[in-house]
């Protein structure tokens, strides 16, 4: 894809979504995340750093790769509804 037409589509992409800066805050939470609840490093900082955001929900195929897909998507959806059970 010509650059062009990746920048078209960021631009598109952030009227319609906040982008959020990974910070301290968001290592620290999926450092946690990934001790407390056995995600990788990589789908844990995505995680924390939608739940840092206050997201209401999350989409990734990252968590769809391997044979526990469906206990990490209950184990998510968990986490977006009772947050405070995440929080470091």
């Amino acid at each position: 894809m010509p650059y062009t037409e990746i920048r078209d589509v960021l631009i598109t992409l952030r009227k319609l979504v906040s982008v959020e800066p990974l910070t301290e805050a968001t290592h620290d939470s999926g450092m946690t995340l990934a001790e407390r609840y056995g995600f990788s490093f990589h789908d844990s900082l995505t995680v924390a750093a939608t739940l840092l955001a206050v997201g209401e929900m999350l989409y990734s195929e990252d968590l769809q790769a391997d044979n526990t897909s469906r206990i990490a998507s209950s184990l998510v959806t968990l986490l977006f509804n009772s947050r405070h059970f995440w929080c470091p």
